[in-house]
């Protein structure tokens, strides 16, 4: 029997939650609290360009934007919906894939521990 393809959309995070890298640390932390999230994609000009995890800015000054902690963000990679997850493994390496639609919208984020 051929088993049927896996879809990234079958694996992704949602809802999706953005800052954008001008905005602070502690407008960042609220963010995910209020949310109930670990992780925002921070986005310049509305274009993915990492991820922060909550547990990176515990130390951090809370008045400086997140583009001051760009070396503490997650790389990102983006991957269209409806592209099978074995493809997606291959070639994201460590990154995180945030899954995109037709148009050019974040639907949804996968990483590594989604697939486990």
């Amino acid at each position: 029997m051929v088993r049927k393809p896996e879809f990234v959309e079958n694996f992704m995070v949602k809802p999706v939650y953005k800052i954008d890298e001008k905005d602070t640390i502690q407008k960042a932390q609220k963010s995910m609290e209020s949310n109930r999230t670990e992780f925002l994609i921070v986005t310049r000009n509305d274009i993915p360009v990492g991820i922060l995890e909550d547990w990176r800015i515990w130390d951090v000054e809370k008045t400086k934007t997140v583009e001051h902690i760009r070396d503490k963000l997650l790389p990102v990679s983006m991957v269209r919906k409806g592209t099978p997850v074995q493809r997606v493994t291959q070639q994201l390496k460590g990154k995180t894939a945030v899954i995109i639609d037709d148009d050019d919208e974040i639907v949804g984020v996968m990483r590594a521990r989604e697939l486990v």
